[in-house]
């Protein structure tokens, strides 16, 4: 009984954390501040980061020889729950940013292709293009609108304007956290406010409005220098790693640590081991990323700068595709599809493309299985148009079995 607590509790707390970090506007929709489930903002986020500094520690440094041992991390957080520090007891206020992730993601994706489309159209294709395109609704522009309020900066003249570029920064920057994954845990009071995406963008946006706003103007080439320049300055005001010191951490683990080495040839070969291979693929991808964001800040800031106009090159060609999405949907269908490269062996891709899919879909069922009522549902069409409904269930409950041990149909409804 002890142990089904343990797993609905911690399933609940990251699925907390997951609203909290991407979507905050609805913690108040969904009452998650009384669910008799929710204890704090800081516990969520504390059971978020150490369950998967856990399971990376599992397949690749158990002993946490250099990984941020999260062993440690529950008497610091004990502590801060007793002296009721605010945001990491029960009953605590809950503060919302103004934005999450869903908007910073969808800001950061809309204007590198807006930067793309501006620079290879010569700087023709501009605001009012873009309008009329309907590529600035509101969902990914909101972003961009909090940036311009909260830094006090005007809305720019064209596509072009530093003040685009810096906004891309700024999602550079909110994103990709350092405190306590990868870097060690240093500051537990902060752990909120250091991790939170919206809070970090909200506050590298203030530092731009009171400490900074010379940097409004100082991206104009998207170079390595200016990218070096401003994020420098703005993480030295909120005294938070910069997004180059987070990557050559991850960079050094994966060419000196020999497990992550032997990882780093499966995703060469795009073949990778059973235990595990969700998470052993996409913690690949996020070595490539980092690995090349040492290197090259400056294309996976702003990629659509890169891709187009002047600015292209065999660099930027080979950044782009070592970092592109492995799996997407097409315009004309809603299924999703592997993107094959000429690097990789189409046979090898096309079948972890169905290894990666075989265990999300036994995650859907564990999940249902752990916080939702009735039989389960086999709903699958987000993932194959073609296939028939009943074979696709047939797929998704051998899979659970074999995944388990134990076949759906088996479960008796209570």
């Amino acid at each position: 009984m002890r142990a089904t607590n343990i797993i609905i509790n911690n399933y609940k707390d990251v699925s907390f954390f997951q609203t909290i970090a991407t979507r905050p506007d609805l913690i108040k929709k969904r009452n998650i501040g009384v669910d008799p489930l929710f204890e704090s903002v800081g516990h969520s986020y504390y059971i978020a980061y150490s369950s998967t500094l856990y399971l990376l520690a599992q397949l690749f440094d158990p002993q946490f020889t250099f990984m941020p041992d999260a062993r440690t991390w529950e008497s610091e957080f004990s502590i801060l729950r007793d002296q009721k520090l605010e945001g990491y007891y029960h009953g605590s206020p809950v503060r919302l940013p103004p934005l999450g992730l869903r908007e910073i993601f969808e800001g950061q994706a809309r204007f590198a292709q807006l930067q793309y489309l501006h620079f290879g159209s010569g700087r023709k294709f501009d605001w009012e293009d873009a309008y009329i395109l309907g590529m600035l609704n509101a969902e990914y522009v909101a972003g961009f609108e909090v940036f311009l309020q909260l830094s006090e900066s005007e809305y720019p003249d064209s596509i072009h304007s530093p003040a685009v570029g810096l906004f891309m920064i700024v999602c550079d920057i909110a994103m990709n956290a350092g405190e306590g994954f990868p870097l060690p845990l240093r500051s537990p009071p902060t752990f909120i406010s250091d991790n939170d995406p919206g809070m970090r963008f909200t506050f590298l946006c203030r530092m731009i409005a009171l400490k900074a706003p010379h940097l409004k103007t100082a991206i104009r080439n998207y170079s390595r220098e200016e990218y070096i320049l401003a994020t420098e300055q703005i993480c030295g005001f909120l005294q938070t790693p910069t997004p180059l010191e987070i990557a050559g951490t991850v960079a050094c683990w994966s060419k000196s640590e020999d497990k992550l080495k032997t990882l780093m040839e499966e995703d060469r070969v795009f073949r990778f081991s059973e235990a595990n291979m969700p998470l052993r693929l996409l913690f690949a991808r996020y070595l490539t990323y980092n690995r090349d964001k040492v290197r090259y800040p400056e294309i996976l800031c702003w990629p659509g700068a890169w891709m187009a106009g002047a600015r292209v090159s065999k660099d930027s060609e080979t950044i782009w595709h070592r970092n592109q999405a492995l799996f997407v949907d097409k315009e004309d269908d809603d299924g999703i599809f592997p993107i094959y490269v000429p690097e990789r062996d189409h046979h090898d891709v096309y079948e972890t493309f169905n290894q990666f899919y075989d265990w999300i879909v036994s995650y859907d069922l564990l999940s249902q299985w752990i916080v939702e009522e009735g039989p389960f549902e086999y709903d699958y069409r987000w993932l194959s148009t073609t296939h028939e409904p009943n074979k696709m269930k047939g797929w998704a409950a051998e899979n659970f079995a074999r995944s388990l041990g134990v076949h759906p149909n088996e479960f008796e409804i209570l």
